[in-house]
C-alpha cells in the first residue's frame, strides 16, 4: 500500500503537536502559579515552553534537524541533476546548527556574555538578539536572489515561514525581554508573550517544512511511503519461494 505524504498532511500533523504542547505548557504553568505541588512542578519541567531541557525543546530541535536533513536531501538531488546545490547545503547546515543550538542553548550562553560585556537592558536584555540579528541580516542579503528565483508559491511560503519565525524569535523575544527586565518571568504578561513567541517559532518551522515538501512535490514529484501489511509480505514470500515449473 502506498500512502502519499502530502505537504498539507505534514503541516496538519505538526500543527496538532504544536497546539498540544502549547496547551500543556499553559495549563502546567498556570497551575504552578497558584498551586504548590511536586507533581505540578515536575509537569512544568517537562512541558513548559520556556524551559530548555523539556519536551517542547526536544520537539523544536527535531523539527529544525528535520528541516536541515530535507534541505541536504534536496541539495543532493540537485547535484545529481547537475543543478546548483550549494545554497541548499548552506541552508541545511544552518538549520542543523539551529537544532544543536536549541539543545545546547548556545544562544543563552552567548546572551550572558553580551549582557556582561555591554550591560544590555530593556528590549536588549537578552543580549543574543544582537549577534543573531546581524546574522539574520547577512543571511537575508545573501539568500535574497536564491529565494526570489523560487517558484511563486514556494517563494511565498518560504518568506512567510521565515517572517513568522523571525518575528517570534527576535521581535516578540525583545518584548518579553523588556518584561523580564522590569518584572521578572513569573507573571502572566511574560508567560503570555513567551507562549506567543515560542508558538510562532514552532509554527514558522512547521510551515517551512511544509514549504520544503511542497517544493519537492513540484520539482521531483510527490513523496510516497510504502506500507507493507502482513498479507503483502506473505505473498512476497510465496512468490520468492515458488520455483518455476519445468516442462518435460
Amino acid at each position: 500500500m502506498k500512502k502519499k505524504l502530502s505537504p498539507k498532511y505534514v503541516l496538519r500533523f505538526l500543527g496538532i503537536i504544536i497546539a498540544t504542547l502549547i496547551v500543556l505548557s499553559t495549563l502546567g504553568k498556570g497551575l504552578q502559579l497558584y498551586v504548590d505541588n511536586k507533581f505540578v512542578d515536575f509537569f512544568v519541567k517537562l512541558f513548559y515552553l520556556d524551559n530548555e531541557m523539556s519536551v517542547p525543546t526536544f520537539y523544536s530541535a527535531c523539527a529544525l534537524m528535520l528541516s536541515g536533513l530535507i534541505l541536504i536531501l534536496i541539495a543532493l538531488k540537485k547535484k545529481d541533476l547537475h543543478e546548483k546545490y550549494l545554497s541548499w547545503i548552506g541552508l541545511g547546515l544552518l538549520f542543523m546548527f539551529l537544532s544543536i543550538d536549541e539543545i545546547c542553548v548556545i544562544h543563552e550562553h552567548l546572551s550572558g556574555m553580551v549582557q556582561k560585556s555591554y550591560k544590555t537592558t530593556g528590549f536588549l536584555y537578552y543580549g543574543w538578539v544582537i549577534p543573531y540579528g546581524i546574522l539574520i541580516l547577512v543571511l537575508g542579503t545573501t539568500y535574497f536572489k536564491f529565494v526570489m528565483a523560487l517558484q511563486p508559491k514556494v517563494r511565498y511560503y518560504m518568506i512567510l515561514s521565515g517572517a513568522i519565525f523571525i518575528m517570534g524569535s527576535v521581535g516578540v523575544e525583545m518584548i518579553t525581554a523588556k518584561i523580564a527586565f522590569i518584572g521578572g518571568e513569573e507573571n502572566w504578561a511574560y508567560i503570555t508573550l513567551m507562549t506567543i513567541e515560542e508558538g510562532m517559532e514552532m509554527f514558522g518551522i512547521a510551515l517551512f517544512i511544509y514549504t520544503l515538501f511542497l517544493y519537492i512535490n513540484i520539482e521531483f514529484g510527490s513523496l510516497k511511503i510504502t506500507v507493507k501489511g502482513k498479507k503483502s509480505l506473505k505473498n512476497e514470500k510465496k512468490i520468492t519461494s515458488t520455483e518455476p515449473i519445468k516442462s518435460h
